[in-house]
């Protein structure tokens, strides 16, 4: 009897852990005053380096979160279409070659207010920050 308890205690603590992962949400934030489209398309050339101005002739300055934060990982590899390993190379190759730099690397809170305060910065995170003057775009 005792086993099979914690039997089901094991299993509705796995199923609870499944459903938060699975609740969260990719979004890109970039300032409510930005009401360009913006294509995910956009946003990977942004965060590589191979765009700065978007379609309205605004520039955009991407903001990364730490490798640390999970969604990195997520961002890295639905947006961008690269491992982290893979992203490591590229920076890599275009910082020695002199080409381009990487996202200056943030904290969530200083992404949200650096997006909040100033319509040239774009970001992502895994939630909707409805709360603040924030424009967001789900990723599919």
């Amino acid at each position: 009897m005792h086993k099979n308890v914690i039997k089901l205690i094991s299993i509705y603590f796995l199923i609870s852990i499944s459903h938060v992962v699975l609740a969260s949400e990719l979004v890109i934030l970039t300032s409510a005053s930005n009401k360009q489209e913006l294509p995910v398309q956009d946003v990977a050339r942004l965060f590589l380096g191979k765009k700065m101005i978007v379609a309205d002739g605004n520039k955009l300055v991407p903001l990364n979160l730490s490798e640390s934060d999970p969604i990195y990982e997520e961002f890295s590899r639905r947006v961008l279409k690269k491992s982290v390993s893979q992203l490591r190379a590229y920076w890599a190759k275009l910082i020695f070659t002199g080409k381009a730099r990487p996202p200056t690397v943030v904290s969530r809170e200083q992404l949200i207010d650096s997006i909040t305060n100033d319509s040239s910065y774009i970001g992502y995170l895994d939630e909707k920050k409805e709360e603040y003057n924030i424009r967001w775009i789900i990723v599919d």
